[in-house]
């Protein structure tokens, strides 16, 4: 388990990935926690982090499952499809 946060994981974890391959190689979760700060310029930084961190776990060999937590946003649906790339993202649920 790590604990950190998107500006972490852009400048530490996924710059040095390769001491990192056995972490993204068994990588299945990645909670992202108060969603629904991420908007605007942040949420943008935040959605490309976790685009390059789901190209670079697939490159190791995994597709993490992203579950995100907010109590306080009206459309947690939406703004999470537009934060987590996935292939079938359709399949998220408001």
């Amino acid at each position: 388990m790590i604990l950190c946060n998107p500006d972490i994981l852009h400048c530490a974890l996924l710059p040095g990935h390769g001491a990192w391959s056995q972490v993204l190689s068994n990588l299945r979760f990645v909670v992202l926690d108060e969603c629904h700060v991420y908007r605007g310029a942040f949420g943008a930084h935040v959605a490309m982090v976790l685009r390059r961190l789901v190209r670079l776990a697939a490159r190791y060999g995994s597709w993490p499952q992203f579950i995100g937590c907010s109590a306080t946003i009206a459309n947690p649906g939406q703004l999470f499809r537009m934060l987590v790339p996935h292939p079938n993202a359709a399949h998220y649920e408001s």
